[in-house]
């Protein structure tokens, strides 16, 4: 049943709830990084949506492929098993990914094997953020010891992924300014080391407290995730997935530096319609970037449906049609790839030229 769902919201995209909900859990963080999309809330809001409204809010959803966990630092929060929990067992989500900067590595191992009791039956990616070697990580996080907690939280993940076989290790390096012509390093670095079953790379995004860090060069992004190319096409555990994988991340890259460059629209943004943002405060956004709010959750009883189907809904979505955002974020992106059907076809042929050109 899941599958004709998905397959009828890459055909069709009105009336259609999302298949990826991205839910800040929390604003506080024990953290102050530099390139923080969400510095200017940070540690000002401290108010957090409670077990029961997130349930309620779960409960009225379809299930969707995706749910992810962010803040903030979501790993602040003592009941976070019970949150991953409730995406399982009332969101009925298929994946659930956790954002954290992996700095507080006790709390995150003793939380992690209280969720990994909890649920089971599907992937969980645990995401951790690295942005280079030592002393520019450190400088970006605003803590001597930010790297090496990091590298203890990876270490932790690692053994518990031998305990718990629906554990996933995701990277996430976000280029700036200061790591650009250093991220090489720690991408070999933490590939080879740690053996993490997913890496991603993004660009600066939104309101960042350095504008300065996003002067990039976009030809180092694509030089750095070609490392990433090469590893996963070539790895030979999880053959089959990590071609996948590494096929649609070479053209997700290649989509981000195009609209980078010539900062212009290559599909239908679907921000809103196939992947949204509730925030700390239950709001609910399209997106990260656009200061635009599609309603209040308290304000509809936690009916998710009855606000997604709202008048004022349905005009944010007409301003994003009408607009044509030209972001470059990689969560929203991939959604716009992943649900066109013309995309989809290009990342099996991609695939398809990759394995022949191996077999050559």
């Amino acid at each position: 049943m899941r599958i004709f769902a998905v397959v009828r919201k890459m055909l069709m995209k009105r009336c259609v709830l999302p298949e990826q909900i991205i839910f800040f859990v929390t604003n506080r963080c024990n953290l102050r990084c530099n390139h923080c999309l969400n510095y200017s809330n940070a540690n000002k809001d401290l108010s957090e949506p409670r077990l029961d409204e997130i349930k309620k809010i779960l409960e009225s959803l379809a299930p969707f492929s995706l749910g992810v966990i962010t803040g903030g630092e979501p790993f602040l929060r003592d009941d976070l098993p019970e949150i991953a929990e409730l995406f399982r067992l009332n969101g009925k989500v298929l994946r659930l990914d956790i954002i954290t900067n992996g700095f507080d590595f006790e709390k995150i191992m003793f939380l992690s094997n209280r969720i990994f009791d909890k649920v089971r039956d599907i992937p969980i990616l645990i995401q951790v953020s690295i942005d280079g070697p030592e002393h520019i990580h450190n400088r970006i996080r605003n803590h001597k010891d930010s790297y090496r907690n990091v590298l203890k939280t990876l270490k932790g993940l690692q053994r518990l992924r031998d305990i718990y076989h629906n554990l996933r290790i995701g990277v996430i390096s976000t280029i700036t300014a200061w790591n650009e012509n250093e991220l090489d390093q720690i991408i070999h670095f933490i590939l080879n080391r740690y053996s993490p079953d997913t890496y991603g790379i993004n660009l600066l995004r939104g309101q960042v407290p350095l504008p300065e860090l996003k002067n990039i060069n976009i030809n180092n992004y694509i030089r750095s995730y070609n490392i990433i190319f090469s590893y996963f096409n070539n790895r030979a555990e999880k053959k089959l997935f990590s071609k996948i994988f590494s096929s649609y991340k070479s053209l997700l890259a290649r989509n981000v530096e195009r609209v980078y460059r010539n900062h212009t629209t290559l599909f239908p943004c679907y921000a809103g319609k196939l992947i949204c943002v509730i925030d700390s405060l239950l709001n609910v956004r399209p997106c990260e970037v656009l200061e635009v709010n599609m309603g209040n959750l308290r304000e509809f009883n936690y009916n998710f449906k009855k606000l997604w189907f709202s008048a004022k809904s349905e005009e944010v979505r007409g301003m994003i049609k009408k607009n044509n955002c030209t972001c470059t974020h990689e969560c929203f992106l991939q959604i716009n790839m992943l649900f066109n059907l013309k995309w989809i076809i290009k990342i099996l042929l991609r695939f398809i030229i990759n394995m022949i050109k191996q077999k050559s």
